[in-house]
């Protein structure tokens, strides 16, 4: 019995193998870049302030006193490379 690769047309074989050839082997990693020190810190101060916030709000929904609300500490004027401000600078 004749393998599946001998029944085909050469010239099928041959296009197909072409078209395999000409795609590129591996396609390239979408991977985002490792952020700055100055993005780690704009991160950590927003993860704070969501915490802060959650820490105020879950507790209003679900009808728990919070604590005063000059607990919540306000976020800083000046965030190195801060998305959001950065177009306002220019």
């Amino acid at each position: 019995m004749a393998s599946a690769s001998e029944s085909l047309p050469l010239s099928l074989v041959s296009e197909l193998s072409s078209r395999l050839g000409a795609r590129p082997a591996r396609l390239p990693e979408a991977r985002l870049p490792l952020p700055s020190p100055q993005e780690l810190d704009a991160i950590k101060k927003v993860a704070q302030i969501l915490v802060t916030l959650g820490q105020q709000v879950i507790p209003a929904i679900i009808g728990e006193p919070t604590a005063a609300p000059g607990v919540c500490e306000p976020p800083p004027d000046d965030v190195p490379s801060d998305p959001v401000n950065l177009d306002k600078q220019t």
